[in-house]
């Protein structure tokens, strides 16, 4: 053990301001790049808001309108409004899930955080999907729904002694996969040329 500890290179003082600044300088730049591709950018933010009432209408009730909605089962021209509707689902069942949680006696604070962070993973990846342009934001979206529906999963088992929170977070779990397939949908239309039925049949150039 003593020989194993004697092998790990300790950092010096300079070595470790050196790492911290590179971070905080790649932090920035992260950071300004978003800005700049309008991630903050005051519009958004409010279209956002408002696009959180569409899973509300009363057109998205019936049992036809829930099937294309879940299943992406819509002309092109409705993709990213079927994909608005189904990331505000997600978002509206995590909030469910953790009032739930709240009134069987789990802690306000965690269920504070977990809004907060729910709240802000709906708006990128509306931001990716709808409001930025480039075939790389999809992409990037795709992924993090992908994990964000482990991380549900995760969640779903973690709260199974609650009974009821695991089944919103079970249905956000459909949800985000469904968001993803949205995402591939919509990235595939936009930078490829993609049949009604979803199938790639090349790549624009």
């Amino acid at each position: 053990m003593a020989d194993f500890a004697a092998k790990i290179k300790v950092p010096t003082k300079e070595e470790a301001q050196e790492a911290a600044i590179k971070a905080w300088e790649g932090t920035k730049q992260g950071v300004q790049t978003l800005k700049d591709a309008g991630l903050f950018e005051m519009d958004f933010i409010m279209q956002f808001g408002k696009d959180l009432m569409l899973p509300f209408e009363p057109a998205n009730f019936s049992v036809a309108a829930v099937q294309g909605l879940v299943l992406a089962r819509l002309p092109d021209e409705g993709l990213k409004r079927g994909f608005t509707v189904m990331n505000a689902v997600v978002f509206l069942l995590e909030l469910l899930g953790n009032l739930t949680a709240w009134l069987l006696g789990r802690g306000l604070f965690f269920v504070i955080i977990e809004f907060v962070y729910a709240l802000l993973v709906a708006y990128g990846m509306y931001w990716l999907v709808v409001c930025v342009e480039g075939q790389d934001y999809k992409l990037v979206a795709i992924g993090l729904y992908v994990i964000y529906s482990m991380i549900n999963t995760i969640q779903a088992v973690m709260t199974l002694a609650l009974v009821l929170p695991p089944l919103f977070f079970f249905a956000k779990t459909i949800g985000s996969l469904s968001c993803a397939y949205y995402a591939f949908k919509i990235e595939k239309l936009k930078y490829g040329i993609l049949q009604d039925d979803g199938v790639e049949l090349g790549v624009a150039e």
